[in-house]
């Protein structure tokens, strides 16, 4: 990889990371486009983690007033469990799907543009959406049922990682 390529998916990165679109999926179609690729995905990875924490860097007061808070407030406590229930499937699905995902969606610059488009119908779609149940809280679970979901979830993570290296089909035998 050239070293103009390195800077120009860099900066690509930088900006489609603040954006609400897909920072990788920009990536992935770019470096196919350039005819560029990394062994292993080392550059991705590496810009991937650089783009984290400039977002923490940006953040950090933030998060950490978040933290501070989380103990105590209910409003911060609502917005972080809303966040792990927003992520939680978000963690489900690609755990369970790792090899579709490495294998073939991040390969193919059809379904890697399809996939781009599609996110971005969604976002518009949702962005127009009125989300009125939660202005309702009244009308959401518990914390303490919301919470009970996370165990079995993570259980049922952890048993099917545990199959996958019992038969051999993790990444590092690959």
């Amino acid at each position: 990889m050239d070293t103009w390529q390195v800077i120009f998916l860099g900066w690509l990165e930088g900006l489609t990371e603040y954006l609400p679109v897909s920072s990788t999926g920009h990536l992935l179609l770019v470096e196919r486009l350039l005819g560029v690729s990394s062994p292993g995905r080392t550059f991705e990875v590496l810009i991937q983690l650089g783009a984290i924490l400039a977002l923490l860097t940006v953040y950090s007061a933030k998060l950490l007033q978040l933290a501070r808070d989380l103990p105590r407030d209910p409003k911060t406590q609502r917005f972080v469990l809303a966040v792990l229930i927003a992520f939680l499937p978000a963690a489900v699905i690609g755990a369970a799907a790792h090899d579709i995902i490495k294998n073939v969606l991040f390969e193919s610059p059809v379904i890697i543009c399809l996939s781009l488009v599609i996110g971005g119908i969604v976002l518009l779609v949702v962005d127009r959406m009125n989300f009125s149940l939660l202005a309702c809280p009244d009308l959401l679970p518990d914390v303490e049922t919301l919470a009970s979901y996370f165990p079995a979830a993570l259980a049922e993570l952890l048993d099917e990682q545990a199959q996958n290296e019992n038969n051999g089909t993790d990444e590092e035998s690959a």
